[in-house]
């Protein structure tokens, strides 16, 4: 079914999204043995950041269709929905990122990041967990 195949393109890019974080800090701590393999990591960094904003609105775009292919019109609290709201969330944060409310916007992005993931493997494993 589409919804499924639109639901793992979804868990693709939301890992794809989420590893930006960790493959940073390992670039910030990792000894490279040598600058080829240096500035092939930094090239591979660079991509991934570039695509990351356009991924973030895929990933809300694909989550809705998905939604309504499984769900139809009629809105369900359910581990997607709180999947969803929490992506929005995070996207929102960085739209809003210049108010002086959110000086913290990118540790508050991080944070959310888990909350994503924990969230994404509830859905995974038990997406009715609500009835």
């Amino acid at each position: 079914m589409i919804y499924e195949v639109l639901g793992w393109i979804n868990v693709f890019l939301l890992i794809l999204n989420g590893s930006l974080f960790i493959l940073k800090k390992i670039y910030k701590n990792y000894k490279f043995k040598n600058s080829k393999n240096k500035t092939k990591y930094l090239s591979l960094l660079k991509k991934i950041s570039f695509f990351h904003k356009i991924n973030g609105l895929l990933i809300i775009l694909i989550a809705i269709i998905h939604a309504y292919l499984i769900l139809g019109t009629v809105f369900y609290i359910h581990t997607g929905s709180i999947l969803l709201i929490l992506i929005i969330i995070n996207f929102l944060l960085y739209i809003f990122k210049n108010l002086k409310i959110f000086k913290k916007w990118l540790l508050i992005h991080k944070l959310n990041t888990i909350i994503i993931f924990t969230a994404l493997i509830i859905h995974l494993t038990n997406p009715w967990i609500f009835g």
